[in-house]
């Protein structure tokens, strides 16, 4: 089988549920290319937190644990596990916000592959639209061409009101699915005061690095 994605061979297989193809699966999570990161200069709140490369603090993980399920899981309802999935975390003590990169790739064809990505990339979405789990949580989303923004906040806390600025794209092309969060919940500092970005022009660089990894021409 020629793989694309990342051009990684995987020899086992599995079916997920809904899904008439198999997708690959791999026994132990694998680290994922350092190309696949936003730029820390790309991220929001840069100029107040200064970020880190995300790849230095990238790990592989069993199954990906995006904040959008977390924030707003869906009883009953599991997301699949991906071959190449890993997660990096961020924390500024200047600003007293962390910003959280989850990546899921599915490596194969991109004609099936892409199907998988876009099955876990609906379920996020849908689930923003049906977040009950988060009592008094304010939820507002913008859908755009190339994938959605949300910002969640959560009822104040000790005087803190906990958001989480969350972008998720799903390339075209590349079987991936990436998430961005950006919170100011995770430290305990009382943090700067959040700067609103460009939704479309983050969702872009979040997507970026990962076309030019996979050398999808779909992007």
């Amino acid at each position: 089988m020629t793989m694309r994605g990342w051009l990684r061979t995987i020899s086992a297989l599995v079916v997920i549920a809904g899904l008439g193809a198999a997708v690959p699966a791999a026994a132990e999570p694998k680290s994922l290319p350092d190309s696949v990161w936003i730029n820390p200069r790309d991220i929001p709140l840069d100029r107040a937190s200064h970020w880190a490369p995300l790849s230095r603090g990238a790990a592989p993980v069993d199954r990906p644990a995006f904040w959008s399920a977390n924030l707003c899981f869906s009883l009953g309802e599991s997301l699949p596990q991906s071959p190449e999935s890993a997660s990096a975390t961020v924390s500024s003590d200047e600003s007293g916000w962390t910003a959280v990169e989850v990546v899921a790739h599915w490596p194969g064809e991109a004609a099936v592959t892409d199907q998988y990505a876009s099955t876990v990339y609906r379920s996020l979405r849908g689930r923003l639209d049906h977040c009950f789990n988060a009592i008094g949580a304010q939820v507002s989303v913008t859908e755009l061409t190339n994938g959605h923004a949300a910002t969640v906040t959560l009822p104040a806390q000790g005087g803190k009101q906990p958001q989480y600025h969350l972008y998720v794209v799903q390339p075209p092309g590349t079987g991936t699915v990436a998430e961005l969060t950006v919170t100011n919940a995770i430290t305990g500092a009382a943090g700067a005061s959040w700067v609103e970005a460009d939704d479309h022009q983050v969702l872009r660089d979040l997507a970026a690095p990962i076309c030019r990894t996979a050398k999808s021409t779909a992007c």
